[in-house]
């Protein structure tokens, strides 16, 4: 019998290859997924027919190594079909078991631009769907992983995530801010929005919003003094190391942080991440740090290298490469 790749992608071999998703050798099975993916949306009668295999893959009982190896090669075919599909990706997304439900997301990660653009108003749906779990397994990879495709679709994606985090209140996950920092500075008028959630959010998982603002940039100025609230002494390095690196993506507008930047340049308190970051953030501040020229010259004799070389950066932004 000849093997379902080597088959044509004609009406009698996309029935054909239906035909074998019904066969009980698993190796056959998976050839005719791989071969209807290469179809791509000439293989779209085969949607109901996918639909209906991951409800039978999502029985008790199934070997989960099985499930596993057939799931992944049946979302994939899904995805390779492109658009006729999103609808079935997005109930796998946000009603699946966490795997299969990743493995959605994911797959819908990969196709063309102009096919994830339609899929935006259901990938949003997914960053903000708790599953009602506890713990880790409440869905989070799945969100994250969302957020991360609704970074890829860029502008696009922001004005349904800004209006989603603006409704959600307290409500919102930290995934949504994730997906607005991934669109860049499209997402600046969640910002206020932002600042409220960061300052609700339990400190494990804060240190992620708080890269958020550096992606946005400059419009996210309006952070800067809850940005350098986190540079104190009381917060983790890393807490203190993503405030001094979104200070400094904000640029000359926040120069409010400069007398804290330079204080931990000074002082004795910071591991060389976070020393290594302030430098960065007051070389990019420009002109209106050069009060911390003095604190950026001493770095230059910092016992860590890393130190060394942000401060040597940032003497160079400010001053020129001759500058020191």
């Amino acid at each position: 019998m000849a093997t379902s790749s080597n088959r044509d992608g004609a009406n009698a071999g996309l029935d054909a290859l239906l035909a074998e998703l019904e066969s009980p050798d698993d190796g056959v099975r998976a050839d005719a997924l791989r071969a209807l993916a290469r179809l791509g949306p000439e293989a779209e009668p085969a949607i109901p027919r996918l639909e209906a295999m991951l409800a039978e893959l999502s029985r008790p009982g199934e070997s989960p190594s099985r499930v596993s190896r057939l799931s992944w090669e049946t979302v994939e075919t899904l995805a390779a079909i492109g658009e006729k599909a999103l609808p079935v990706l997005e109930s796998l997304a946000l009603r699946s078991d966490l795997d299969t439900a990743e493995r959605a997301v994911l797959a819908v990660g990969a196709l063309a631009p102009e096919v994830l653009e339609s899929a935006v108003p259901w990938l949003v749906k997914v960053v903000n769907h708790r599953r009602g779990e506890a713990g880790l397994l409440d869905g989070a990879n799945v969100r994250e992983s969302a957020a991360k495709v609704l970074g890829r679709v860029g502008h696009l994606a922001a004005a349904p995530l800004v209006a989603l985090i603006q409704r959600g209140g307290g409500k919102v996950c930290i995934e949504v801010a994730l997906a607005l920092g991934a669109v860049g500075e499209a997402g600046a008028p969640a910002v206020p929005w932002l600042v409220g959630l960061l300052r609700r959010t339990e400190e494990r998982e804060s240190w992620k919003l708080l890269r958020v603002f550096g992606q946005i940039g400059p419009r996210a100025r309006e952070a800067v003094p809850l940005l350098i609230e986190h540079l104190e002494v009381r917060w983790p390095d890393v807490h203190r190391q993503m405030a001094a690196e979104a200070l400094g993506r904000i640029g000359p507008g926040a120069a409010a942080a400069v007398p804290a930047l330079t204080a931990i340049l000074a002082g004795q308190q910071a591991g060389a991440s976070v020393a290594g970051e302030a430098a960065s953030a007051l070389g990019r501040i420009g002109p209106a740090a050069r009060e911390a020229l003095p604190a950026l010259e001493a770095c230059l004799e910092h016992p860590d290298p890393y130190v060394r070389s942000k401060a040597q950066a940032a003497l160079e932004l400010m001053l020129g490469p001759a500058g020191r």
